[in-house]
């Protein structure tokens, strides 16, 4: 009984060191994305209108619901000398999407509206907090005014308080994820004339930007509607 005895022994680290193999082989795997909790990030936007809206009257495309009711509880990130506090702004010349965002400028397809970075903490999707994003030009919308989504669907609820107003949240689950809640508020285009005009009631429209996306850090990646669009980069801070 003792070579039985042996042979069970044996046969028993054998599968111990492949337990241990299998576990650290599993921990390797899982390393690259565990190691985004807790990593700080600088997330940077550029956002820009397409100044051709040829079609945009006629054009049908389906109208995403924005959750405003969380619009009030987003961050406002703040501005900081160091730039490295969570939810701080970064300076300009920390900025990486400026030869872009020059680019765009330069041309005369698209209008940039903004272009801002900040630093935040990697969080999961529970417990990630969103960013209010506005271009701080309010809208003072006549009281008898007509809001309409693309699609001409009337909007229920309040309207937005600036042009370009809403919220972007970055998390981690497994990868980095960035979802947009914005939207463009403005006159609406309308084919009627002076003499014959479509309504007495003034129209607006909304162009709202409603999206997840997954992406790799230090990666560009491009989010649009027909109306407006955004660059987003993501980057992990040394």
């Amino acid at each position: 009984m003792a070579w039985f005895t042996q042979a069970r022994q044996a046969n028993t680290m054998k599968m111990s060191r492949y337990w241990a193999h299998v576990f650290a082989v599993t921990l390797m795997g899982m390393a690259p994305w565990m190691s985004a909790f807790g990593q700080n990030y600088q997330v940077e936007l550029v956002i820009f209108e397409n100044l051709d809206r040829t079609g945009l009257q006629d054009e049908y495309w389906p109208a995403p619901m924005l959750d405003r009711a969380n619009w009030g509880a987003a961050i406002t990130p703040a501005s900081e000398q160091t730039g490295r506090g969570a939810f701080s702004l970064l300076p300009s010349s920390q900025h990486k999407l400026t030869r872009y965002a020059d680019s765009i400028a330069r041309g005369k397809a698209y209008r940039p509206v903004m272009h801002l970075a900040w630093v935040q903490p990697g969080l999961g999707e529970s417990q990630a907090r969103a960013v209010r994003i506005s271009d701080g030009r309010p809208i003072n919308l006549p009281t008898n005014a007509s809001i309409f989504v693309a699609g001409d669907t009337l909007a229920t609820d309040a309207p937005a308080t600036y042009r370009l107003d809403g919220t972007v949240t970055v998390y981690v689950n497994r990868f980095i994820h960035v979802q947009t809640q914005l939207a463009l508020t403005e006159p609406a285009p309308t084919s009627g004339t002076p003499e014959n005009p479509l309504s007495d009631t003034p129209r607006w429209r909304e162009y709202a930007l409603v999206e997840t996306r997954r992406l790799r850090t230090g990666e560009i990646h491009y989010l649009d509607n027909p109306r407006f669009g955004i660059l987003v980069r993501v980057d992990p801070l040394r």
